[in-house]
């Protein structure tokens, strides 16, 4: 699931994958949503990216097509349904789509992987794509950010069998990536979100890991040096539990940021006030209806100036208003 206004009318949307289908509810700007409305793609049910992918005013969308080693482009019609269906082909299947403007050409491109390695698909500017770029790195993506601040984004990726690791490949400007730059962790992560916690100008990692029992690794936020690499890290403290999905955001506007996590078994929300050091305050527990949920977006449903959440995976999606 992501957010996005996909009918310009100034109001957060939601987009969903399905069954050869894009599902696209319309926001109401009350926190409520329109009927479904649905656009059709290949494959099913893949990882979707907005973004204008046409160089236009309208939000398009791409989508993983796994089953035949490809992705969807389908353009935005303004309406809250997507035409003029492309396809772009990769050397692999994928699962993981991300996007930014990795070349600093204003256009967008593509940054799609799997759990063994990652590739960028530089934008034209009209839906399509040039051959995929893979990346010198065996890993599961995870973001494309700027975590050296020179302005071009790179990419964080992890691995996901032992040695337990996580890695940032700084981009070159021109759709490729540099060498991996190596943090070693002390488990197997379940989650990893970035976000300048200490607010000093520097991206840092905020790392769940995998669930055990009857010991547990705490979670900690990783300070990152601003080259690449990470220095001290800052254990808190989280309901033992599985963690699929992880927003930062400025939630009670403070000016510092804060951290929502999903908690899959507890069907809520955790939310945890960033103390402008690395650290958190007091959590606050949310519940979401529908059951285990697995997706979560952060966007300002009902219009307050407020960000808040909307949550899916289980029976149906879960909107979570600040108050």
């Amino acid at each position: 699931m992501q957010t996005g206004d996909v009918n310009g009318d100034g109001k957060p949307d939601l987009v969903g994958t399905g069954s050869g289908e894009l599902i696209t509810m319309l926001g109401n700007g009350n926190g409520t949503f329109q009927p479904a409305k649905d656009s059709p793609v290949n494959g099913s049910g893949g990882a979707l990216a907005l973004g204008q992918f046409n160089a236009g005013h309208k939000l398009d969308a791409a989508t993983t097509n796994y089953e035949v080693n490809a992705l969807d482009v389908v353009l935005g019609t303004g309406t809250g349904v997507f035409g003029h269906l492309q396809e772009a082909q990769l050397p692999e299947s994928t699962s993981i789509l991300l996007h930014s403007d990795l070349n600093g050409d204003g256009k967008q491109d593509l940054i799609t992987g799997n759990f063994q390695t990652a590739y960028a698909l530089l934008g034209n500017g009209d839906g399509k794509f040039g051959d995929p770029i893979a990346a010198n790195v065996t890993g599961e993506l995870i973001a494309v950010r700027d975590f050296n601040g020179d302005g071009i984004p790179d990419i964080l990726l992890g691995s996901v069998s032992g040695p337990y690791e996580l890695y940032v490949c700084l981009g070159d400007g021109d759709g490729t990536f540099g060498a991996p730059i190596t943090t070693s962790l002390p488990a197997a992560w379940s989650a990893v979100a970035a976000g300048d916690f200490n607010v000093d100008g520097k991206l840092d990692l905020v790392v769940v890991f995998v669930a055990e029992f009857p010991t547990q690794t705490p979670p900690v936020v990783m300070l990152g040096n601003g080259d690449g690499t990470f220095g001290k890290s800052l254990p808190f403290s989280l309901p033992d539990d599985v963690v699929p999905a992880m927003q930062v955001a400025d939630f009670n506007g403070d000016g510092k940021p804060d951290l929502a996590i999903l908690m899959f078994n507890l069907c809520a929300v955790v939310l945890l006030p960033g103390d402008g050091n690395g650290g958190f305050g007091a959590p606050t527990i949310y519940g979401v209806s529908g059951g285990r949920n697995t997706e979560m977006v952060v966007a300002d449903f009902n219009g307050d100036g407020k960000p808040d959440l909307a949550t899916t995976g289980g029976a149906g999606i879960s909107v979570l208003l600040q108050p």
